[in-house]
């Protein structure tokens, strides 16, 4: 039997939480049921992990010079930087 809380969660009433949280720890346990969220969950803390990896360290203009070149697919100027400057691929001209 359901209780009237659990009457009341719905499946968009969850989508809209995960719009205002940061932390999948802050998302009702009742709205884990629902695939699509835990999809929106996974898919939330692994770009949160991959981000504070890849950019840490960097200044806040780098990051987001970085953040911008991978969401577009290119490389972002430091790797350019990084490939033109390696001694072992340097051309004499």
């Amino acid at each position: 039997m359901m209780t009237d809380t659990e009457k009341r969660i719905t499946k968009t009433f969850c989508e809209s939480i995960l719009k205002e949280v940061s932390k999948s720890t802050d998302v009702p346990h009742e709205c884990k049921q629902f695939s699509s969220v835990k999809e929106i969950l996974r898919k939330q803390d692994s770009n949160r992990t991959d981000h504070a990896i890849a950019f840490e360290g960097m200044s806040p203009q780098d990051a987001h010079d970085a953040m911008a070149a991978r969401e577009k697919g290119h490389l972002s100027p430091i790797q350019v930087k990084r490939r033109m400057t390696k001694t072992s691929h340097t051309r004499i001209w």
